[in-house]
C-alpha cells in the first residue's frame, strides 16, 4: 500500500520530519495505526494526539487532514454542492505538495461523474427514509452490496440498510 497516510511516518522520521523536528524526533513513534482509524474507533487520547501532531506541520498531519476532508463529501445530498466541495478539496489536495495525495485527488477527479451519480442515486433510494446522521454510515454497506451483485436491485439496497 504505497502512498497511504500511515506510510509517510517512516519517511518523515528518516528525513527529520516535515516541520520542526530533527533526526532524533520521536513524536510519530507508535502512531501508525492511529492515523488510519476512523473517528468513531479512536479513543479521546488518540484524538488529542492526532490534533497535536497535525498542527505541528508534519507531512502525515497534512495528509490526514486531506483524507478526513475527502470523507466529508459522502455527506452531501445535492450534486451541485458535492461538486463545489470536491473542487475546493481537489485544489487543496493537488497543491499540498504530497505526491500520494495528488495521485489520489487525480484518481478521484477521473471518477468524479460516477461518484456524483452514486451520491444522487444513493440519496434517492436511502436518503429520504433515514435521518441525516445515519446517511454517511450506510455508504460502505451500500458500496459493498453494489459491488457484490452484478446489477443492483431495489432489494439489494434494502438489505444494506
Amino acid at each position: 500500500r504505497s502512498g497511504a497516510v500511515g506510510d509517510d511516518t517512516g519517511a518523515e522520521r528518516a528525513a527529520g520530519g516535515g516541520g520542526s523536528g530533527g533526526v532524533g524526533d520521536t513524536r510519530l513513534k507508535g502512531t501508525r495505526f492511529i492515523w488510519i482509524k476512523g473517528p468513531s474507533r479512536r479513543r479521546p487520547s488518540e484524538d488529542l494526539l492526532i490534533e497535536e501532531l497535525s498542527r505541528s506541520g508534519l507531512k502525515v498531519g497534512r495528509a490526514w487532514a486531506i483524507k478526513e476532508a475527502a470523507t466529508r463529501m459522502w455527506q452531501y445530498t445535492y450534486r451541485a454542492w458535492a461538486l463545489k466541495y470536491f473542487q475546493r478539496w481537489y485544489f487543496w489536495a493537488t497543491h499540498s505538495q504530497l505526491p500520494a495525495m495528488i495521485r489520489v485527488a487525480k484518481t478521484m477527479k477521473r471518477y468524479l461523474p460516477w461518484i456524483l451519480n452514486y451520491l444522487r442515486h444513493h440519496q434517492r433510494t436511502l436518503g429520504r427514509s433515514m435521518p441525516r446522521s445515519k446517511r454517511s454510515s450506510t455508504v460502505p454497506a451500500a458500496i459493498a452490496t453494489a459491488t457484490t451483485s452484478a446489477a443492483p436491485s431495489s432489494s439489494a439496497v434494502a438489505v444494506s440498510t
